[in-house]
């Protein structure tokens, strides 16, 4: 590098000598930058690579590394951009030299990016599975150590104590499955280990005392990996319990009581009401998932006094939990055809959302107390406002429980008085009424002999509606006396 170009040309610290140019650390607008492989600054300083080429040695080009696309930087050379930015391979193929070719390693299943070089499930090539007990090293099905299948179930036979070294080999009591001198073999211990692919504590679990497999006795819970007299707090199959109370643990782990009868005091007596299922609080009377006996259920019905019901429309029925307790709904609607009910949180459960976050035009669709209620992400609303983690549906219901809930159509209106557009239809799982549903799926505003308002109408607060207001920055609303606010009120305001 001491004659770059020409003779005597010698290159600063931090630079080389690419092409003739003394090229690296260079100052471009006040701030360091490497003209080696900057992509703002390729070669020169403000010399932008196009979408698609890397920054090489100075120079622009198609190769493997970052690169613009549409304004994002990505990564070039994979099978989801192999030789420009819409250059994704096909299921199968794989990306070399930046083309789509037949080979091993990453490509797309069935949609899905798999690593053909050790993956059991697409060994070699896509859907190739490997058959029980062996594994896929470098694209092909052999024996040895790691993740395969025994018995149709997929295991690290590194780490699981089943099945440690090869299917079936069950470690003895008192060991786990581990690696030792690069050996993998049974070590004498209790405590975290796998059993048939599925994490178990061996130390505590009343389901697994000491060795995958090995249930505790009625009456006896797993201390240190050693069954032992006494029944209470323990972990049955990975879950807390406390097989004092717990109804599907009566004094034992898997040991559930009959339909008609809850645990007390370790043994299964008559009754229904409140009592524990694999360590949750349920009340067998009505919790449509454990309807008089824990996990008792079944689809379209409701549960009632510990039997299933029909439901009709104008009953209630409890599903989910907000802030600790369980919530209670009106059935506005029953679809008979395709099982699904409609249903309105009888009380206010959420005085503090606001509709949107901001003062402006607004729809239901853009509104950022829809992806609030849904879980939905920053791209569903108006203000980018992620809710994926901090959610209602997250917060109220259990896995169980949302997978109940079905996606739906949901229509969006016009204001009926105001003509304000309502905006797209849209697919949620939660949702506000609009102002022609509470006109047609909800009682009279007002008993017209009393001049009340109905029951369910009367929540003692305000209550937001999906529909707009007198314009698109309003939203309209019910208000503590029931009375139909469809003028609307301004979308970030709280309390409501």
């Amino acid at each position: 590098d001491q004659n770059c170009g020409s003779q005597g040309n010698a290159c600063a610290g931090g630079q080389q000598c690419a092409g003739g140019r003394c090229l690296g650390n260079t100052i471009c607008d006040d701030v360091l930058r490497n003209t080696l492989t900057d992509l703002d600054h390729c070669g020169e300083c403000n010399h932008k690579c196009s979408d698609g080429l890397i920054c090489d040695k100075g120079q622009c080009k198609k190769g493997n590394g970052q690169a613009y696309c549409s304004g994002n930087k990505v990564t070039m050379g994979t099978v989801d951009r192999c030789s420009s930015c819409s250059d994704k391979c096909s299921d199968s193929l794989i990306c070399k030299d930046n083309a789509c070719v037949t080979g091993v390693g990453m490509t797309y299943c069935s949609g899905n990016t798999i690593n053909t070089l050790n993956d059991v499930d697409h060994c070699g090539s896509c859907n190739h599975k490997c058959a029980n007990g062996q594994i896929c090293s470098e694209g092909t099905c052999k024996a040895g150590n790691g993740v395969m299948y025994c018995n149709g179930v997929k295991i690290n036979s590194t780490q699981d104590s089943a099945h440690c070294s090869g299917c079936g080999n069950l470690c003895p009591a008192g060991s786990k499955c581990g690696m030792t001198s690069s050996l993998v073999a049974c070590n004498e211990g209790v405590g975290s280990t796998y059993c048939s692919g599925i994490q178990r504590n061996t130390s505590n679990d009343s389901a697994h005392c000491g060795q995958c497999g090995k249930k505790c006795g009625v009456g006896q819970i797993c201390q240190f990996g050693t069954c032992q007299t006494g029944t209470g707090a323990t972990i049955c199959d990975g879950k807390s319990v406390n097989t004092s109370n717990d109804s599907a643990h009566c004094g034992q782990c898997g040991k559930k009581c009959g339909v008609g009868q809850i645990c007390k005091s370790s043994t299964c007596q008559s009754g229904t009401g409140a009592t524990y299922c694999d360590g949750k609080s349920v009340n067998i009377s009505n919790d449509f998932a454990n309807c008089g006996q824990c996990g008792r259920t079944t689809a379209h019905k409701m549960c009632k006094d510990g039997g299933f019901i029909d439901p009709s429309v104008g009953g209630t029925v409890y599903f989910g939990k907000y802030n600790g307790s369980p919530i209670q709904w009106y059935i506005l609607d029953n679809d008979t055809v395709n099982h699904r009910l409609m249903l309105l949180a009888r009380d206010v459960l959420e005085m503090m959302q606001r509709y949107h976050t901001e003062s402006e035009t607004i729809t239901w669709e853009q509104s950022t107390i829809r992806s609030w209620l849904n879980g939905y992400g920053s791209s569903e609303n108006k203000q980018s406002e992620d809710y994926t983690s901090s959610n209602f549906i997250k917060s109220a219901f259990t896995d169980e429980e949302k997978a109940k809930i079905p996606k739906v159509t949901v229509v969006n209106d016009d204001n009926p008085q105001y003509n304000t557009p309502g905006g797209n239809n849209t697919l949620d799982y939660v949702f506000l009424l609009s102002i022609n549903e509470v006109k047609t799926l909800l009682p009279p505003y007002v008993d017209p002999e009393n001049n009340m308002c109905t029951k369910i109408l009367c929540l003692g607060a305000c209550w937001w509606l999906r529909s707009p207001g007198e314009n698109s920055s309003l939203a309209s609303f019910v208000d503590s006396a029931g009375g139909l606010g469809s003028q609307g009120i301004e979308v970030k305001l709280h309390g409501l």
